[in-house]
C-alpha cells in the first residue's frame, strides 16, 4: 500500500459521550476498515497501578472499578498490512473531562476521513455500504452524539505515542538523571521530572526528590520493584515513562509514553531509547539447575546449616530459608526453621529420605532451592536471581561444599583437614578476646559482614558485641560500657560519618585497639590514617579475600 499521511486530530472526551460509545465506535472502525483486528488498551491511574493488554470489555471494567483516579488510557487497532487507529485518552486534573488524541493511517484520504467521522460522531456522507452489522445507513441508526470540538487553543496538532522496550535493571542511576535532565531541558521547558517509586516489600514512595532517588539506587536496589518518571509542560506536552525492576517478569520491562508535537515526538523517543534499550537477552539471565552427588554419612546438619545462611545473607537478600524433611515413612515436616532442622535432623538422622530447603522472595518470585535425596545421594540445586554473577557464585560455592563431602571419604592424615574441605576451628590455645563492632546500618552489605565478622570471630574464640546504634548525644553511657569490655573494635568509617569519628575517639582515650573499614579510603580522616584500615566495596566475588586479610589484622592486634 502506498504511504499516505496519518490524520491526526484532538476532541475533548466528557461526560456527554460515555466510554461505552467510543468503544462502539471504534467496533464499528474495526468491522469496517480493520479487517475486524480487535484493539488492545492498557490503563493508568493516578496512584501509580498499570494495567496492559485489556480488550474493551476489560478496560471497561477496569475504567468503572477506577472511575475518578483513572489518569489515561489509550487504545489501538493495527491491521497485518499496518492500517492504524490508535486513540490516546489523558484526563485533566483539574477538569470533569479528559484530553484526547488520535492517529489515523488507512488506505488512503478518504478512508481516513471516514474513519474519523466515525470516530467523533459526525455525519457519513456517501459511506460504502459494505457486508456484515456495519453496513447499515445513518438514516436507520439513532442520531449520532458528537464529542466536543477541540478548544480553540490547540492550534498544532500533538502525537501521542506508546510503546514499550527492554531495558537493563543495572542502569546507573547517574546514566538515568543524566537523561531526564536532558529531556527537561530539550523538550520540557526546564520542567521537573516527577518520580514514584514502588518497592519489593511493598512500600510505595510518592514525590520522590533526587536524592532520595540516588539512595535508593545505591544502596537499596535490591529492593527496587517498579519506577514511573513523568513531567507535564505549560502546552500540556507530557513524557511518562515506566521502569519495571521485576527480576523474572518476562516480557518488555520499560514502558513510554509521550505526547508532543510531531517534530519533537520522535527525537524523544530516539533519546530514550539509545539512553535505556537493550537487546532482551540481557535483561534474563540463565538460571542454574544442577544436579550433583554426595557422601550422605559426612553430611554434617551444623555445616549444612551454615552454609545456606551464608548464602541467604550474601546473595537472597537475607530472605530466610524454609525447610521440609520427609522420613522413610513418608512423614514430613514442613515450614522448619533452621533451628527446627537441627532438632529434628538429629532426633531422625537414620530415618531421613528427604530434605528440601527454599528460599524465595515472593513479590519478585527470586528463588533458590535445593532438595536432597539421603536414599541414592544425589541433590538437586535450581537458582533464578537474575544475577549471573550472583548464579555462578552459588553454584561454586554449593557444588563445592558437597563435592567435599565425598572427598572426605578418603581419611586425612591426623590433624590435616580433608581435601577441598575447611572448617574454622576455634583456637583454644589462647584466652578469649572481645572484639566491638559498629558498622554503619545505611550500607547494603552491612549484614553481610556483619554475620561473616560475628560467625567467624565466634569460630575463632572471640566473643562479639554489636553496636545497637545508639545515639551518642543521648545514650553515650551504654556505648562506652560496651567498648569498655572489648579488647578490638572494628569500626566502619565513611564520609560525613562523625559519629563513627566519635566512636573511634572514646576508643582511643580507652586506649582501645581499632580496625577500621571504609568504602572509600579518602573518606577516612588524615589524622586516623594510621590506624589499621581495610577498603571494602561491597564485592561478593572478592569477600573471601576480604575476610581473610580482615582477621589477620585482627590477629595481629589481638595478639
Amino acid at each position: 500500500m502506498d504511504a499516505i499521511t496519518p490524520l491526526y486530530g484532538r476532541f475533548i472526551f466528557g461526560t456527554q459521550v460515555p466510554l461505552q460509545v467510543l468503544m462502539d465506535r471504534l467496533q464499528q472502525i474495526t468491522d469496517q476498515f480493520l479487517d475486524q483486528t480487535p484493539f488492545h488498551a492498557y490503563l493508568t491511574t493516578k496512584d501509580g497501578q498499570t494495567f496492559y493488554g485489556l480488550s474493551h470489555e476489560e478496560l471497561a471494567m477496569q475504567y468503572k472499578t477506577y472511575e475518578g483516579n483513572v489518569r489515561s488510557f489509550s487504545t489501538s487497532s493495527i491491521a497485518t498490512d499496518f492500517r492504524v487507529v490508535r486513540v490516546h485518552i489523558h484526563f485533566d486534573p483539574i477538569r470533569d473531562h479528559a484530553k484526547a488524541q488520535f492517529v489515523i493511517a488507512a488506505r488512503d484520504r478518504r478512508e481516513n476521513q471516514l474513519i474519523r467521522a466515525i470516530l467523533l460522531g459526525e455525519p457519513l456522507p456517501n459511506l460504502p455500504k459494505t457486508e456484515g452489522k456495519s453496513a447499515k445507513s445513518n438514516d436507520k441508526e439513532e442520531p449520532l452524539v458528537p464529542f466536543f470540538p477541540p478548544s480553540s487553543g490547540y492550534k498544532k496538532a500533538n502525537i501521542t505515542l506508546s510503546d514499550n522496550f527492554y531495558f537493563d535493571r543495572q542502569l546507573s542511576i547517574y546514566a538515568l538523571l543524566a537523561l531526564l535532565d536532558e529531556l527537561s531541558d530539550k523538550f520540557m521547558d526546564y520542567r521537573s521530572f516527577h518520580a514514584q517509586l514502588e518497592t519489593t516489600d511493598g512500600d510505595y514512595y510518592f514525590d520522590i526528590q533526587r536524592e532520595e532517588l540516588r539512595y535508593m539506587f545505591n544502596q537499596r536496589r535490591h529492593t527496587l520493584l517498579t519506577l514511573f518518571l513523568d513531567v507535564t509542560n505549560r502546552q500540556g506536552h507530557w513524557i511518562d515513562l515506566m521502569l519495571s525492576f521485576h527480576p523474572l517478569a518476562k516480557g518488555p520491562n520499560a514502558e513510554i509514553e509521550i505526547s508532543a508535537p510531531a517534530s519533537q515526538v520522535d527525537d524523544v523517543t530516539d533519546l530514550i531509547w539509545n539512553a535505556l534499550s537493550v537487546e532482551a537477552g540481557r535483561v534474563f539471565p540463565d538460571e542454574v539447575d544442577r544436579t550433583f552427588e554426595f557422601d550422605v554419612p559426612s553430611f554434617s546438619v551444623d555445616q549444612f546449616i551454615e552454609l545456606f545462611n551464608r548464602v541467604s545473607v550474601r546473595y537472597v537478600f537475607q530472605v530466610p530459608p524454609v525447610v521440609e524433611v520427609v522420613t522413610k515413612n513418608q512423614k514430613a515436616y514442613k515450614g522448619l526453621s533452621f533451628f527446627q532442622l537441627r532438632r529434628i535432623f538429629k532426633e531422625h538422622q537414620s530415618a531421613i529420605a528427604h530434605i528440601n530447603l527454599e528460599m524465595l522472595q515472593v513479590i519478585t518470585g527470586r528463588n533458590c532451592s535445593l532438595s536432597l535425596d539421603f536414599t541414592n545421594s544425589t541433590g538437586h540445586l535450581k537458582v533464578s536471581l537474575a544475577n549471573q554473577e550472583h548464579h555462578v557464585l552459588i553454584e561454586k560455592l554449593v557444588l563445592a561444599w558437597f563435592r567435599s563431602l565425598v572427598e572426605k571419604k578418603e581419611t586425612p592424615p591426623p590433624g590435616q583437614a580433608a581435601p577441598g574441605y575447611t572448617r574454622r576451628v576455634p583456637d583454644l590455645s589462647r584466652p578469649t578476646a572481645t572484639c566491638f563492632l559498629s558498622l554503619s546500618k545505611d550500607k547494603e552489605w552491612t549484614r553481610t559482614l556483619q554475620y561473616e565478622l560475628e560467625n567467624t570471630l565466634s569460630s575463632q574464640g572471640f566473643h562479639t558485641l554489636r553496636d545497637r546504634w545508639v545515639d551518642q548525644e543521648t545514650q553515650t553511657d551504654p556505648f562506652q560500657k560496651m567498648l569498655g569490655q572489648a579488647d578490638l573494635m572494628i569500626v566502619n568509617v565513611d564520609a560525613g560519618a562523625s559519629d563513627a569519628i566519635y566512636k573511634v575517639g572514646i576508643a582511643h582515650a580507652m586506649k582501645k585497639r581499632v580496625i577500621l573499614v571504609t568504602d572509600d579510603a579518602e573518606a577516612i580522616p588524615q589524622d586516623l590514617r594510621q590506624l589499621p584500615h581495610l577498603v571494602f566495596h561491597g564485592n561478593t566475588r572478592r569477600f573471601d579475600q576480604f575476610m581473610a586479610r580482615l582477621m589477620g589484622l585482627v590477629g595481629s592486634e589481638v595478639g
